[in-house]
């Protein structure tokens, strides 16, 4: 069965502000990845996972996953990630894995109702930097 690939439409002015969002995470994002003590590299795989697969986007996939096996999440794991139900995480990190699949989905009451939650109970830095991985996905 051929999968049929959704055009997404973006007029000029979202575009702008697309960029603009882009351009605000970019330093976070990469801090994120050049310093790998600073955040669970398999959190961060395991949410870039999840976003790859909502989005159905192949090449994400195939990166994140090689990407997820080298920091050490299993196959069991990745393919748990890659699915709608279960996440493999407990606490904070599966409700990280959740908001991202959230935002990817467009649910945006749930995104927001986990952050409010999270600006309660969890540091600044660390939803910062889920908030950073999730918006340059």
């Amino acid at each position: 069965m051929k999968k049929e690939f959704k055009k997404r439409k973006i007029g000029f002015i979202n575009f702008i502000l697309e960029m603009i969002i882009i351009i605000f995470y970019v330093p976070k994002f990469l801090a994120i990845y050049l310093s790998p003590d600073k955040f669970d590299p398999k959190l961060r795989e395991g949410i870039m996972i999840a976003i790859s697969e909502v989005n159905d986007c192949k090449v994400c996939q195939y990166i994140h996953k090689g990407f997820g096996r080298s920091v050490g999440l299993t196959e069991e794991e990745i393919r748990l990630l890659g699915q709608a139900g279960e996440i493999p995480f407990t606490g904070r990190d599966a409700e990280a894995v959740f908001y991202a699949r959230a935002v990817a989905e467009d649910k945006h009451e749930v995104a927001e109702e986990i952050l409010h939650k999270w600006k309660l109970s969890e540091p600044k830095r660390w939803r910062e930097s889920v908030i950073a991985i999730v918006k340059i996905f």
